[in-house]
This record gives structure tokens, C-alpha cells and sequence, in this order.
């Protein structure tokens, strides 16, 4: 299309609004830089950034999506290097969204 509009939420894209549309959305890279540790570890983490931290990380929380996404329950013990690439964009999946 030559023209048209981006809406977020309800939101219309606008030069006023795009820092609010930026909060609610993400890219998630099927070539992820894997952090490296503990898949549960490195959750934790990722909830200890500024950004994060009023979210808080809850092991509850994470085996849930783990679930949603059709992962093993072991996943969250496992190290993030072994585990498949599928799995890993489903970590990263999951790390990108709300926790509600």
C-alpha cells in the first residue's frame, strides 16, 4: 500500500505516540544472541533490569508460558545451550511478553 495507518492496542501510531507504541511491542530475532546459563537463571536476570523490575520474576509465571508454549517442564533446569533451537525461540518468545 502507498498509504495507511499502524494502530497498537487501540493506539494510532503517531509522532506523539510512539514511545507508548513502543511499550507494547517487540522483535523477537530468530538468530537470538542465547544468553548463557540456566534457562530459570536467566529469566531471573532479565527481571532484574531497571526496565523489569516492577514486573518481578515468578517461577509460577514461567512454568505457565513454558506450558503455553508446549515446552517440557524441565526446561526451565536446563542450560540454555542445550536446548533446541525451537525451544529457544520459545524462551525468547516468552521473555518478550506481558506477564499477565
Amino acid at each position: 500500500p502507498d498509504s495507511g495507518e499502524i494502530e497498537v492496542d487501540g493506539l494510532l501510531l503517531s509522532p506523539q505516540t510512539v514511545n507508548e507504541v513502543r511499550k507494547k511491542i517487540t522483535y523477537v530475532s530468530q538468530d537470538a544472541d542465547l544468553p548463557k546459563g540456566i534457562v530459570s537463571d536467566v529469566f531471573k536476570e532479565v527481571f532484574s533490569f531497571h526496565a523489569n523490575r516492577q514486573i518481578g520474576y515468578q517461577q509460577d509465571h514461567l512454568q505457565k508460558w513454558l506450558q503455553r508454549f508446549s515446552l517440557p517442564a524441565d526446561t526451565i533446569d536446563k542450560t540454555m545451550l542445550i536446548i533446541s533451537h525451537d525451544e529457544v525461540f520459545k524462551n525468547d518468545a516468552i521473555r518478550e511478553v506481558k506477564w499477565s
